[in-house]
């Protein structure tokens, strides 16, 4: 549903989303890749990754989130290898939902080492642009999260 909120505030304000129409239907396109690939497939490997352990001791649901998790970070690398940004080189609402999921990879799941996310250089630039953003910045001081993620 955040999703929704993001892309009607994108267009009520005019920002984060481009008024070309082709611009702006590769954002929908990416904030609902986001909505229906990264977010479900990196919160399951997330949870089978952190808490899962305790409850099943099977490596199937861990292994197979991971292999999920590692096939849409391949996706991102490619596309952020011809762009500065997911859609284009202009940050959008398509790069706010989604560069919160790819930094709780290893702030909250510790799992940069087996993901291997130090070979992702172009998804690991990207982080840091969106990271050294003004108001990302900002947002990540008020709930301490810029100390975790230096």
């Amino acid at each position: 549903m955040r999703k929704f909120y993001l892309l009607y505030l994108a267009e009520k304000t005019g920002k984060l989303i481009s008024i070309d129409a082709a611009e702006k239907l590769t954002t929908i396109q990416w904030l609902f890749f986001q909505a229906s690939a990264v977010g479900p497939m990196f919160g399951a490997f997330g949870h089978f990754h952190t808490y899962g352990r305790k409850n099943c001791d099977h490596p199937y649901p861990e292994e197979r989130f991971a292999r999920e998790t590692q096939k849409l970070l391949d996706i991102m690398e490619q596309r952020l290898s011809r762009q500065t940004y997911i859609v284009h080189n202009d940050y959008s609402i398509a790069d706010i939902a989604t560069f919160p999921w790819v930094i709780w990879l290893d702030m909250f799941y510790k799992a940069a080492e087996q993901l291997e996310l130090a070979k992702y250089k172009h998804i690991n630039r990207w982080v840091q642009q969106c990271r050294n953003r003004p108001l990302t910045i900002k947002g990540l001081d008020r709930y301490g999260f810029n100390d975790i993620t230096q």
